[in-house]
């Protein structure tokens, strides 16, 4: 069997090359051990590149899913900041408010002794 594929791969080279090479049995297994060692060297190296590609794909992947949760961080960020935005502006009007209903309660105290002042003199018969 191994006569027969040596024979097989010598008849290959010669009639790829169109050369006619006569090798010694032991240089014909050597060069059966060499090209075994480079095909088994090309397929470790395609296999290691196929994991590269699988690699650069999963890199891909984590980073368009690592923008993609950016920009949703961005996107809270920035309604985190309207909703301080909104709640400060609520404080600055709730102050305004509470100015206006302090002076509201002093202006209705002020009218509150005014009308017992009046209540007093129709009372009291005009004095």
């Amino acid at each position: 069997m191994h006569n027969a594929l040596g024979y097989v791969f010598y008849v290959g080279i010669v009639t790829i090359t169109g050369v006619y090479i006569s090798m010694s049995p032991e240089a014909m297994e050597w060069l059966r051990i060499g090209i075994s060692v480079v095909s088994v060297a090309f397929a470790i190296y395609m296999g290691l590149r196929g994991n590269r590609t699988a690699d650069s794909k999963e890199v891909e992947a984590r980073i368009r899913s690592e923008t993609k949760m950016d920009a949703k961080l961005d996107e809270v960020i920035s309604t985190g900041r309207d909703t301080r935005d909104a709640v400060r502006e609520l404080n600055k009007e709730l102050r305004q408010h509470n100015d206006r209903i302090i002076s509201v309660e002093s202006s209705v105290e002020g009218l509150a002794k005014r009308v017992d002042i009046l209540e007093n003199r129709l009372n009291n018969g005009g004095a």
